[in-house]
């Protein structure tokens, strides 16, 4: 039997089959049509699609589902756009693949007239009464892939779209709505630009709210959408977000609520994620936190605003808190290595040393743990009197900083800077040689009881 044949043959058989119910659910029939031949055409066209849908022979359901858009009532169901948004796409990947430019604009057109007859016929049903707002999310998404240009309409959906879920929005429309207002910036003139940078980051507070409300309220796939448009908006958040923008909103929005502590503990959380700490508002809200209701967000916030003004002391008693107060909590690996570095500025290198391999035992910010280590090892020069006058102290350094090279690529141009400067240091081979050394042997510098390798200035 040819293919023809076959196909031909299934079509027949659904149809028989259609017919065959008809009189029995006759009186279920109203949305198919308002005359028997109507409902008969209708339910006809809607087999014959499916049929080809459920084998996947999606260029064959497209044909029939635009038959049956023409033989059936716009309100016939659901489904029938859903699945036209997907045979739509099939489609125009085909187009693309020819490069048939007409044919794009004209299935472009098709797309989201579909999304539009869905959201017109179906803006509530009995599983989703808000079902409207859910398929503008992916209209919505579809626009920044299919209508680039149109970025201000896509826009406008996802802001319909948060408005009307509120906390209960899709991690698609959260992740779009923020992904859109970066393409507008990239785009923007220097007058609409700063308009939409205050926008972004104003929005950030509400949007990461509604997305850490979805990451404790989901389980799954679902919480693994809200954990990645967390990480895609954190991303675009760091990426342009500068102090001088940031902060006039930030202080825009507190003193427009000045009781808000948990708008407070936000904007905090902006600050630290591009070490804004400058500012004297920064300590002063970090310390208002901490006394209404101390946390490890606000213990550190505190720590960081001390260590600009280098009070290391009371820096790292602030830093402790935040450590104890955090247990497993994310932010853990960034307290404790910021606990080594102000240890370390405040030339308590014990404590500096236990936080640096405390990160390495965790596997956390192993890069930067090694280059603390050799910032702690190089800061010690002036109190190693060896036979180099101190100068071996940056063999060791330097050994951290390759170590930390080679562990950890994101620090490698960090490292390979620290690397060229303390070399400059070492010991010349008049040195070595004047104290019975040669290149590559072992040699332990006391002050630090490390053993390293004998090298010199070439």
């Amino acid at each position: 039997m040819t293919k023809h044949k076959e196909i031909a043959m299934k079509k027949r058989t659904a149809i028989l089959a259609l017919a065959l119910t008809v009189t029995a659910v006759a009186g279920a029939q109203e949305n198919y049509g308002s005359t028997p031949e109507q409902q008969r055409a209708c339910m006809e066209a809607l087999s014959v699609y499916r049929s080809f849908r459920d084998q996947e022979n999606f260029k064959d359901a497209y044909a029939g589902w635009r038959t049956t858009c023409k033989e059936c009532p716009e309100n016939v169901n659901e489904r029938l756009y859903s699945d036209g948004v997907r045979f739509i796409k099939e489609e125009f990947k085909a187009a693309q693949k020819s490069q048939n430019k007409t044919r794009m604009a004209s299935l472009t057109d098709s797309l989201f007239w579909a999304y539009d007859m869905r959201i017109k016929h179906f803006p509530t049903t009995d599983k989703n009464p808000l079902n409207a707002c859910d398929i503008k999310a992916y209209k919505a998404s579809d626009m920044l892939v299919f209508k680039p240009n149109d970025l201000d309409e896509a826009l406008m959906l996802f802001k319909e779209v948060i408005e009307c879920m509120a906390d209960k929005t899709s991690p698609i429309a959260l992740s779009g709505y923020y992904v859109t207002l970066h393409k507008l910036i990239d785009k923007a003139t220097d007058a609409r630009k700063k308009e939409l940078r205050d926008q972004i980051i104003a929005d950030y507070l509400v949007i990461n709210d509604y997305i850490d409300n979805g990451i404790m309220r989901t389980e799954g796939k679902t919480k693994e959408g809200y954990e990645k448009a967390k990480n895609n908006i954190d991303e675009i958040f760091v990426l342009f977000a500068r102090c001088e923008d940031m902060l006039p909103v930030l202080k825009q929005k507190v003193a427009s609520d000045p009781n808000n502590v948990e708008l407070k503990k936000k904007a905090l959380g902006l600050m630290n994620k591009k070490e804004c700490v400058d500012d004297p508002v920064y300590l002063t809200w970090a310390q208002e936190i901490h006394d209404l209701d101390p946390s490890h967000p606000s213990a550190y916030s505190i720590a960081m605003g001390l260590a600009k003004n280098s009070d290391w002391n009371q820096a790292l008693k602030y830093l402790e808190q935040a450590v104890d107060l955090c247990k497993d909590c994310p932010d853990k690996a960034n307290y404790l290595l910021k606990a080594g570095q102000v240890a370390s500025a405040g030339k308590n290198n014990s404590k500096a040393r236990s936080y640096a391999n405390q990160l390495i035992q965790m596997g956390k910010s192993v890069g930067e743990a090694y280059i603390l280590l050799g910032d702690i090892a190089a800061g010690n020069s002036s109190s190693c009197n060896d036979v180099f006058g101190g100068k071996s102290v940056f063999w060791v350094a330097v050994d951290y900083y390759e170590m930390a090279r080679a562990k950890d690529a994101t620090v490698s141009e960090k490292a390979g800077k620290k690397i060229s400067q303390y070399k400059t240091y070492w010991p010349t081979k008049q040195d070595t040689f004047g104290n019975n050394l040669k290149e590559g042997e072992k040699y332990t510098v006391e002050c630090l009881g490390v053993e390293t390798t004998v090298r010199t200035i070439k």
